[in-house]
C-alpha cells in the first residue's frame, strides 16, 4: 500500500512540472503567443485543456480552439494592434520558424 502512495505523488508533482508548448511568439516581443497542447495555465482559466490551441495576448486568453487557421487568424489580428509589418498564416517554403518566431525566408534571423 505504501508504493500506491508514491506512485499518486510521483503522478501529482509530474503534473506540476508540465511545460507550456509554444507555437508562436510576436517576432517583435509583444505578449501575443499562440500554445499547442500540452498547456498548463492558472485554475480561473475554465476547460483550458479542452482546446487544441490557445492564443494569448496582453497577458489574457483571447481564443481557444481546435483550429490552428482560426488560432493564426486570431493571433495575426492581435499582431496588427501593433504593427504594421505582420507575417500573416506560417506557409511553408515561404516562412521558416526560429524560436517561436515567424521569419520570411531570407529576412535576417
Amino acid at each position: 500500500m505504501g508504493s500506491k502512495k508514491k506512485s499518486q505523488k510521483k503522478k501529482k508533482k509530474a503534473k506540476k512540472k508540465r511545460l507550456n508548448i509554444l507555437f508562436r511568439k510576436s517576432h517583435k516581443g509583444k505578449d501575443v503567443k499562440i500554445y499547442f497542447k500540452p498547456y498548463d495555465f492558472d485554475d480561473d482559466i475554465t476547460n483550458s485543456t479542452t482546446k487544441d490551441y490557445i492564443v494569448w495576448a496582453d497577458g489574457a486568453v483571447i481564443l481557444k480552439t481546435d483550429d490552428l487557421k482560426k488560432a493564426e487568424d486570431e493571433y495575426t489580428k492581435q499582431c496588427e494592434k501593433y504593427y504594421d509589418d505582420v507575417h500573416g498564416r506560417f506557409a511553408i517554403g515561404r516562412h521558416a520558424l526560429v524560436d517561436g518566431v515567424v521569419k520570411t525566408i531570407g529576412e535576417e534571423i
